[in-house]
């Protein structure tokens, strides 16, 4: 997750790992049950191209500003394919 507009860091922070079917769940974020909308998801694996989904773009619930719930499919190519 990257939130340069809202957590002064220099680098993403990891929220987990997917399961062997690709499945990953948020049980507890960094800031309780909930991420910021000006956050981005950042979906990588080793030998393939990064994809970042803005989480205003994927949130399915909101409280305010910040998203509650979810859901996004991400499909990466390998790193050597044009985009």
């Amino acid at each position: 997750m990257d939130c340069p507009q809202v957590i002064k860091s220099s680098a993403p922070s990891e929220l987990g790992k997917t399961d062997a079917q690709g499945q990953f769940a948020i049980d507890e974020p960094l800031f309780g049950r909930w991420i910021h909308d000006g956050c981005d998801l950042i979906v990588e694996m080793p030998g393939f191209q990064t994809r970042r989904y803005p989480v205003k773009e994927v949130c399915q619930r909101y409280s305010a500003n910040h998203c509650t719930y979810a859901a996004l499919s991400a499909k990466l190519a390998p790193a050597t394919a044009c985009r």
